[in-house]
């Protein structure tokens, strides 16, 4: 059982971010999240406050990564706190 990514995770990231500039056409006011997003796929950095919005372009195994993605760096940044 492969660990949660799908081949659509490793696309080229020009040919994942035209398919979410379709979807931004679709719906506007998307575009920012678009962007941020494609950027998360790039570098695979969860940011807590698109996690939600970002959902809409994710697969459930993707969404579950980056949210335990997203607590482990969150428990991290509570053990060492950026001064």
């Amino acid at each position: 059982h492969p660990s949660g990514f799908g081949e659509k995770d490793y696309r080229p990231i020009d040919v994942i971010d035209l398919e979410i500039k379709e979807e931004s056409r679709k719906n506007q006011t998307n575009q920012r999240i678009a962007r941020i997003f494609c950027l998360h796929l790039k570098t695979f950095i969860p940011q807590a406050e698109y996690l939600e919005e970002c959902r809409f372009f994710m697969t459930p195994s993707q969404y579950d990564y980056k949210k335990s993605e997203k607590l482990r760096v969150a428990n991290a940044e509570k053990d060492y706190p950026q001064s």
